[in-house]
């Protein structure tokens, strides 16, 4: 039976109980104003909100956390995600209490939404007999040694039903998780095993895009290139945040996504970009080019132009768009195509107030930044990080 509130607007049986588990961590212990957003959203379905924070967190960030929260829980920051729920369960929570939920919701900080009302989601699932269930499936494919990648429950939004609650499976499993050490263990040792080791019991999963048609087997992370359609035609409700990663292959997917969330479904993505821009001031956020210096080389240049129309010169060339920013064209060493807005830069002269940021991978990046180093000052160039490495 679905309900209407007095909007008119789905809501989700309030006959169940869900227990939701909020993991935050931030390198300098500062939550932004879209975990507020995002935990208000949760506080409508879940009747109770526990929050484990992995590391530090600043105490005017611990209170706007506290508007939210039952409990929260502090610890070191051992195991990842997996590692604070491991905690919550065997150290924090009594197992009667955990078990008297309907439902349980494990979530974290690493996406921003929900974009689309959380009991839509819900909606989705209410007629169907499913154990556990999240946003996006991650497809089987082959790891670089080429052992076998199993498909999966992408773990970074994961709900849990009664019957896995109340299975001794579940407790069994939090006493067998190790700590994870390091990102891809974390991602083998328990999102992974989390889908493998309960459909070997004989539970059933379920995720939003299970259904779709454009996440093929052996590409990759279904979130990292396909976020616009997930949004737009899978109704996914959240934007992770490695999409706007310049070194995210689906990068400019990722900014289509942003656009269509902004004109189409009136979402404030000015939490997104506090967010983000954030963590770019801090070093935290971007590999290769970040946001705020970018911002900065802009604005302090009276000409712009991009060294490279290849990969990473695409994907600047989206983002400026996307800020309504303009630039003078691409500089290539050879091969110019003139429907690119190509020019070849032996051909060029530049003048003190031009800047050129240097969008060219590792492999001409060395060679290119000997050339143009000799004809331009440094404060002329925007170089990517990956040179230092």
């Amino acid at each position: 039976m679905k309900y209407l509130d007095k909007t008119g607007e789905l809501e989700v049986q309030r006959l169940k109980r869900r227990l939701g588990i909020f993991v935050f961590f931030d390198y300098d212990g500062i939550a932004d104003c879209y975990l507020e957003f995002l935990l208000d959203k949760l506080s409508k379905i879940c009747q109770q909100i526990n929050i484990v924070v992995n590391g530090e967190i600043q105490q005017s960030s611990l209170n706007r956390l506290y508007r939210y929260a039952d409990r929260i829980y502090i610890r070191e920051n051992i195991g990842f995600d997996a590692g604070a729920y491991k905690d919550f369960f065997l150290k924090v929570i009594p197992k009667y209490e955990w078990e008297s939920y309907d439902e349980i919701v494990l979530m974290n900080d690493t996406f921003f939404g929900p974009i689309i009302p959380l009991e839509h989601i819900w909606s989705r699932f209410e007629a169907e007999t499913i154990d556990f269930w999240g946003i996006t499936r991650h497809p089987k494919g082959e790891y670089g040694s080429g052992e076998e990648l199993y498909s999966h429950i992408q773990a970074y939004f994961m709900v849990i039903g009664k019957r896995i609650i109340e299975s001794p499976s579940f407790l069994e499993f939090w006493e067998n998780i190790p700590y994870p050490q390091n990102y891809q263990s974390a991602v083998i040792e328990f999102e992974i095993q989390f889908t493998n080791f309960f459909e070997k019991y004989g539970f059933n999963s379920k995720s939003l895009m299970d259904a779709s048609l454009f996440c093929k087997d052996n590409e990759g992370n279904p979130y990292l290139h396909h976020s616009y359609e997930l949004i737009k035609y899978m109704d996914v409700p959240f934007l992770k945040k490695k999409c706007l990663m310049f070194e995210n292959p689906g990068y400019i997917n990722a900014i289509h996504a942003l656009e269509y969330i902004e004109v189409e479904l009136k979402f404030n993505t000015d939490m997104i970009w506090e967010n983000i821009y954030r963590l770019s001031r801090e070093k935290r956020f971007g590999l290769i080019f970040n946001y705020c210096e970018l911002e900065k080389f802009y604005k302090t240049h009276k000409q712009i132009f991009i060294y490279g129309a290849g990969n990473y010169g695409k994907k600047v060339q989206r983002y400026f768009q996307y800020r309504k920013w303009t630039f003078e064209g691409f500089l290539v060493s050879e091969n110019v195509n003139k429907e690119q807005n190509c020019k070849n830069y032996a051909e060029m002269s530049f003048k003190d107030t031009d800047g050129i940021i240097l969008a060219l991978g590792k492999s001409y990046l060395a060679e290119v930044l000997e050339k143009v180093s000799l004809d331009l000052k440094a404060e002329q160039l925007l170089v990517p990080y990956f040179i230092m490495d």
